[in-house]
């Protein structure tokens, strides 16, 4: 956790590190370690204001799993976390959040093409397993 705040503070602006600071002092140690995972990838740039507005409005509206599940997908999505929330009200969260890195960042990948069918894709990927889970996400992206 020590290493993903130290990539976060390396581009992070100001205004950004006071936010996750303060929303980080509402959450337990688990979903604390996956917000920092999220945006300690320099690609979260530009992208943690909505990952912080995103996070509010489960903390008010959802339930403790629900955020919690989505900071882990948000943690898997490494370069992606821009695509998770262009289609987070749309995602399963509790069978996103199951997913391997390379799966996530593959599902969000094919959910975020234009005409992406998110229904569709969850339902295949809940009947696949291990390598075919991955080859089926791999494809569809």
């Amino acid at each position: 956790m020590v290493y993903d705040f130290i990539a976060f503070t390396n581009h992070a602006k100001e205004k950004d590190m006071v936010a996750i600071m303060d929303l980080s002092a509402t959450l337990s140690y688990r979903d604390t370690s996956s917000l920092l995972l999220a945006v300690s990838h320099p690609k979260a740039e530009g992208q943690i204001g909505r990952l912080v507005e995103q996070v509010f409005t489960l903390q008010s509206a959802q339930s403790k799993a629900d955020l919690s599940n989505f900071l882990t997908i948000a943690a898997h999505a490494e370069k992606n976390i821009g695509k998770l929330l262009d289609v987070a009200g749309e995602i399963d969260l509790s069978f996103t959040s199951t997913l391997s890195v390379v799966d996530t960042v593959n599902f969000l990948e094919a959910a975020s093409m234009p005409d992406a069918d998110i229904a569709n894709l969850t339902r295949m990927g809940e009947g696949l397993f291990g390598q075919d889970r991955s080859n089926f996400f791999y494809a569809a992206s």
